[in-house]
């Protein structure tokens, strides 16, 4: 089976070299807040003092950390001034913050951008709404107060914004849950020539964009590349909870999620279990999730025996029938986060993913977890049948670093990008 691939392109060179004495570094932890992959921590020395310290496992050399060093480039001549970067005890400027996003409802996206907003640093002003009506007139009559604009997709009140921020020199900032044009024309929904331009008019107006994964800023990196200089990430939050024992059903539980949408894959996985039945495995496959392509009657109706339909359960009932699955596929074809695989783990079940699954970013997975690309139906089949033999929910549940992925972590980290907004002015 194929080993995981980085989801960061590493451009090569050398390991960059911060510091070889002293001098030569202020603690300021500049290079630390760059660094796109998290290769930098900040390690006191023997007397207390933090200097910068490179994972070369996970650095990528990139050489941002050394592009940002204010202090560097003074030492060697350089016009900029270390004054210019933040003393390691300085407090940020606080900032006045218009988030325009929907944070209302119970989508993915909704979810995410309320518990964004909810964990925001207390040291910023934050205005947001929960209704489309709010959020239009915040828009309208706020402006000229904030210090950046966060805008989370394609709206009418995100495209005001954008010609408002422009016109009055404002930095606009998306958060980036997905690319819906992709994801329209995958999922086999119409999307115009036109609506692609103006969506795609809409993030190149941005002073930055910042997915939710890594793996999601390398994939708008790759559509915009124009833009890979202004393009950032910050995970989605996850929190802690404490793991639920699994509730075996006498036969193997498998799940997918995302009802009948083609990006999920789940095709791939109804053939897979149905190798497994054809072997005489009394397998159930549950589909969970709405018809979000329009075709979902056909498609449930040509499911085989062994497939349920579970159609759209509300969060509490999904998490509570988790626990009755012995293992989660998430086979997408495009995954920008993937919050259901923690959820899954945390109610006890093992996990499969694609290798396009942006949740892979805070889980340490091996090739036996990971779907490779043009994998076979009978590789999917072997890789389930191997997992519910020796099941990785414990293991990976262990690999998460809740403070890390903690959604404090995750504002504070998009936070930063928004400071950086305003540094930056607009585009």
């Amino acid at each position: 089976m194929a080993e995981i691939k980085n989801p960061v392109e590493t451009k090569g060179g050398e390991v960059p070299r911060l510091h070889v004495e002293r001098g030569d570094c202020c603690g300021c932890s500049a290079c630390y807040a760059a660094c796109p992959v998290g290769a930098i921590s900040m390690q006191p020395n023997e007397e207390g003092f933090l200097y910068p310290v490179i994972d070369e496992t996970k650095c990528i050399r990139c050489q941002r950390c050394i592009g940002v060093c204010a202090f560097k480039k003074r030492l060697q001549g350089s016009e900029t001034s270390a004054a210019d970067v933040p003393k390691r005890g300085e407090k940020t400027k606080p900032m006045n913050v218009l988030f325009l996003g929907q944070t209302e409802g119970n989508t993915g996206p909704a979810n995410a951008n309320r518990s964004l907003v909810t964990h925001w640093p207390k040291e910023d002003k934050v205005r947001y709404a929960d209704n489309k009506k709010k959020r239009l007139t915040m828009c309208l009559t706020s402006m000229k107060w904030v210090d950046v604009c966060v805008i989370t997709g394609y709206t009418r009140v995100s495209v005001i914004a954008s010609r408002l921020c422009a016109k009055m020199g404002k930095p606009l900032v998306c958060v980036c849950h997905g690319y819906a044009p992709y994801e329209r024309t995958v999922n086999r929904i119409p999307c115009s020539e036109e609506e692609r331009r103006a969506q795609d008019q809409l993030l190149r107006s941005c002073t930055l964009l910042s997915g939710v994964s890594q793996l999601q800023a390398e994939f708008l990196k790759k559509r915009f590349p124009d833009m890979v200089d202004k393009i950032r990430w910050h995970n989605n939050g996850v929190e802690y909870i404490s793991p639920r024992e699994h509730v075996p059903q006498g036969h193997p539980v498998i799940a997918v999620t995302g009802g009948t949408r083609p990006i999920k894959n789940n095709d791939l996985v109804v053939r897979a279990v149905g190798l497994l039945a054809q072997k005489g495995m009394p397998v159930e496959l549950r589909v969970y999730g709405r018809d979000y392509a329009g075709e979902g009657e056909k498609w449930v109706n040509n499911l085989p025996p062994y497939a349920k339909y579970m159609g759209q359960v509300t969060h509490e009932e999904f998490l509570d029938q988790l626990t009755e699955v012995d293992l989660l596929v998430m086979a997408s074809i495009h995954e920008p986060f993937g919050l259901s695989g923690v959820e899954g783990l945390q109610n006890g079940t093992s996990l499969l993913l694609s290798e396009h699954c942006g949740v892979s970013g805070i889980l340490d997975l091996t090739s036996d977890d990971v779907i490779p690309d043009g994998a076979s139906d009978e590789d999917v089949a072997q890789t389930i049948e191997n997992l519910l033999e020796h099941p990785n929910g414990i293991r990976l549940l262990s690999s998460i670093d809740y403070e890390a992925a903690s959604w404090e972590s995750s504002a504070r980290k998009f936070r930063e990008t928004c400071a950086e907004a305003t540094r930056m002015g607009t585009k």
